[in-house]
This record gives structure tokens, C-alpha cells and sequence, in this order.
């Protein structure tokens, strides 16, 4: 999450519930909403209890492998397709990386 620092519909805005933070001072999630309007986003900004949604994970990739086979298998072999097709414009080095990530 990233403090907005104007109003911009250009993000997703995530709205702490500050009523309930954790004792590290982080808060819970009350809920996400997905690029407002000009107006909107003013008041969001505005009210101090949103963070625009940078939309970064940071995980091992073996995990979110794990998760897409899970849960995402069609969008995975998707991918695993248009890795491989790719491999022909992809140096050497990180196609073989890539290959071996992909079928880990």
C-alpha cells in the first residue's frame, strides 16, 4: 500500500479500518475499491483512511505457483505457453531459468 499524497484514478484505494489495528499498528483491510472517479477519489484522499493499491506481491515464485495450480490452472498453462513460445526471443540463459521455474 502507498500513502496517497493526491487524488488519482489511476489506483485501486484500499480504506484501513483504523478502529481495529493490530498490535504493530498496521490495520485490517475495511475494503478495496477499484479506480474512483475524480470526485471520489478527492474524498478518499481527503478522509486519511485510504492507501492506493500499488498492486505489488512479494512472494517466493514456488509459492505462487503452488497457489495458481490451486486456483488458477487454466490461467497458468496460459502462461506456461506464452513463456515457451518466448523462449525463442529470450537468451539462453534466461530461458533455461525460466523453464525451470515454470515446471518446478
Amino acid at each position: 500500500m502507498l500513502t496517497t499524497t493526491e487524488p488519482n484514478t489511476q489506483f485501486g484505494y484500499i480504506e484501513a479500518d483504523a478502529g481495529h489495528p493490530f498490535p504493530d499498528g498496521a490495520s485490517p483491510i475495511a475494503r478495496f475499491v477499484e479506480k474512483p472517479d475524480t470526485q471520489t477519489a478527492i474524498e478518499y484522499v481527503e478522509s486519511g483512511r485510504f492507501f492506493w493499491n500499488a498492486g505489488i506481491f512479494l512472494m517466493k515464485a514456488s509459492i505462487l505457483l503452488d497457489e495458481m495450480r490451486q486456483f488458477l490452472p487454466e490461467s497458468l498453462d496460459e502462461i506456461v505457453s506464452a513463456v515457451a513460445k518466448a523462449g525463442s526471443s529470450i537468451s539462453s540463459t534466461a530461458s533455461s531459468e525460466a523453464s525451470t521455474l515454470w515446471t518446478s
